[in-house]
């Protein structure tokens, strides 16, 4: 039996020399120890100057762009954001307000992230039957408790395991976590590989990344979704910790 696990992590990796250690301890070790074999996909990026950002308080700190090799990964990408930025065309998507109302940085920064998603995801597809599961995972959160191997049952086609809290519980119909899922190798695309959808989204709703990826795969694939008790924490580039800030169904 095929008994390997794909990890796909995107996006800056900042804090993960902060994360690591949940990362080996708590999602690594428990597959391996549970006879899966493990290997790392990460698209990532680099930049000139320094990092913002607005939301948490951050100015003009400097990254460490060879982070993500903690990881030890089998496949990886390494991109210029100076240049996908131009690429993406980002005020394409600024049709309906600014939800976190700080000029769009948010809404600039969670566009990047579904490029570094989608990337992560085509590279994986090149290679999807070699793997029994994915899992799509973020480098810079903690992760508090091990991974529950239990879960993986609930995967098959078109059946998903998601964190079982959202920032925006009861605010929309379908908001959903956006940082991690387990899927099926088939499915990969259904939840990294969307970008695609959310310029004409963006033209009806402001974006909010658990409106999207709930509207994508409650409305739009119908995705039978698990959700589960899993609970992990954004880490700052500082290191600082952020508190838990959804609700647990």
């Amino acid at each position: 039996m095929n008994n390997r696990v794909a990890l796909l992590f995107w996006g800056l990796t900042r804090g993960l020399k902060y994360t690591q250690s949940s990362i080996v301890n708590n999602i690594i070790m428990p597959l391996r120890r549970n006879g899966y074999e493990v290997d790392v996909f990460i698209h990532t990026y680099y930049f000139e100057g320094t990092y913002s950002n607005s939301r948490h308080g951050i100015e003009n700190m400097k990254l460490d762009f060879t982070e993500y090799r903690l990881l030890n990964p089998k496949y990886s990408i390494l991109e210029d954001q100076d240049e996908i930025k131009k690429k993406l065309r980002l005020r394409r998507y600024r049709t309906k307000k600014d939800h976190f109302k700080n000029n769009y940085q948010s809404n600039d920064f969670y566009i990047l992230s579904l490029h570094s998603q989608g990337q992560v995801t085509r590279l994986f597809n090149q290679h999807k039957d070699e793997y029994r599961f994915c899992i799509f995972l973020r480098p810079d959160v903690i992760y508090v408790k091990p991974l529950n191997i239990g879960w993986l049952t609930f995967v098959g086609k078109n059946s998903m395991v998601i964190p079982g809290w959202s920032n925006y519980k009861n605010k929309k119909e379908h908001s959903e976590n956006d940082r991690f899922c387990i899927c099926h190798p088939d499915d990969a695309s259904k939840y990294g590989d969307v970008l695609d959808y959310l310029l004409p989204y963006s033209k009806y709703e402001p974006i909010v990344a658990e409106f999207f990826i709930g509207f994508v795969l409650n409305k739009f694939f119908k995705v039978n979704l698990h959700r589960v008790k899993f609970i992990f924490k954004r880490v700052l580039p500082n290191g600082q910790i952020m508190p838990l800030d959804g609700k647990l169904r």
